[in-house]
């Protein structure tokens, strides 16, 4: 199967017999999105190049049968645009010791995150979340730690005022 670009939007089209299968994969994809909904997803890992799943690299062709450029697979796509934050990869990048060092990392952060915000809502307890994890996110980003910084000064700032006026 390829992908085809045909304006704005993409069809999965079989290459030999032309069979467009774009409908039946945006019904699959909506069905197991709603159904991955229900799950306690912390990261996900995709099929590498897929038109189908995968997230990037994917060979996108006009309706001539030429390559045109690189793309998003159609339910890849559909799942990064459902679940924005939950960390995505492709099987191929995890062969680099970097790349899988990077998502394990973020899966962990993002279930220590869903759990944070199950048992907690206090701003103080968002101040120590903040601090468990400033070392790490300083390693990826001193500009985001700053933003992050002065998000949580405001919001204890916040807090503070809230409690004086009650």
């Amino acid at each position: 199967m390829q992908k085809i670009t045909i304006g704005i939007s993409s069809c999965l089209v079989t290459i030999r017999t032309g069979i467009d299968h774009t409908d039946e994969m945006l019904k699959w994809a909506a069905e197991k999105l709603k159904d991955l909904g229900n799950e306690e997803l912390c990261g996900f890992i995709f099929k590498s190049k897929s038109p189908s799943s995968g997230i990037s690299g994917v060979k996108v062709y006009t309706p001539s049968g030429m390559q045109s450029h690189k793309g998003t697979g159609i339910s890849g796509g559909a799942f990064m645009r459902h679940f924005p934050l939950i960390p995505v990869i492709d099987d191929g990048r995890l062969h680099d010791p970097q790349l899988r060092e990077n998502f394990i990392e973020r899966v962990f952060v993002y279930r220590r995150w869903k759990d944070f915000l199950k048992i907690s809502t206090s701003i103080k307890d968002l101040v120590a979340f903040h601090t468990e994890h400033k070392l790490l996110i300083l390693s990826h980003s001193p500009k985001h730690l700053s933003a992050l910084e002065k998000l949580v000064a405001g919001a204890e700032q916040l807090d503070l005022m809230l409690r004086n006026h009650v």
